[in-house]
């Protein structure tokens, strides 16, 4: 059986391992947050630079019928 110090020892190691999970959670989360926006910012910047009428022959196709 174990004694009440060898309880509160495990208890506080359990504590500090947890709040070392929680704080590598939380990096990984804010980088995967930042890719996210950075993936987003690109998406829009590559969608507003196209012109999709810059190549267009519709108005030589047209033929009234």
């Amino acid at each position: 059986m174990s004694t009440t110090s060898e309880l509160r020892a495990v208890r506080q190691w359990f504590n500090e391992s947890r709040w070392r999970l929680l704080d590598g959670f939380i990096a990984v989360n804010d980088a995967v947050k930042a890719r996210e926006v950075e993936s987003k910012q690109q998406l829009v910047a590559a969608l507003c630079g196209l012109d999709e009428f810059a190549n267009s022959t519709a108005c030589e196709e047209y033929r009234p019928s």
